[in-house]
């Protein structure tokens, strides 16, 4: 546009920025807007989600230590009793299988069940747990 006021000269027009003239930038700076003013859940302060998760974990485990056992749970559970009372009964006594037999056990144990089978079986043998 011509000015009559600058002598004939051509004033500056700014220039369009493409970013901000598209609907996508002016949709998320939109979207900014109204999350900043009402504080969405994902805005919370992160001692207040920390404080949030803390309270969910624990209404679940209540939750979950209120449901009755399944029957396989139960199963596992008398297995794991059992297996403990027979470690704790070789541990007292002090029965440790001679060393042939580790041997036979842990190799045998070895090749059934790869190169890490015969430290567990060794392991379980000697009545260690891990």
């Amino acid at each position: 546009p011509v000015s009559g006021s600058n002598n004939g000269l051509i004033e500056p027009k700014k220039l369009p920025n493409p970013v901000r003239e598209s609907k996508t930038h002016q949709e998320l700076h939109r979207e900014l807007l109204f999350s900043h003013r009402r504080l969405l859940p994902e805005h919370k302060p992160e001692l207040q989600k920390v404080l949030e998760t803390r309270r969910f974990k624990q209404l679940k485990q209540q939750q979950e230590s209120q449901r009755p056992l399944t029957d396989l749970e139960e199963e596992l559970r008398k297995r794991h009793r059992k297996l403990e009372q027979g470690l704790s009964k070789q541990a007292v006594k002090g029965l440790r299988p001679s060393g042939a037999g580790a041997e036979q056990t842990s190799s045998s144990g070895a090749q059934a069940l790869g190169q890490g089978g015969a430290q567990t079986i060794t392991a379980q043998a000697l009545g260690c747990r891990g």
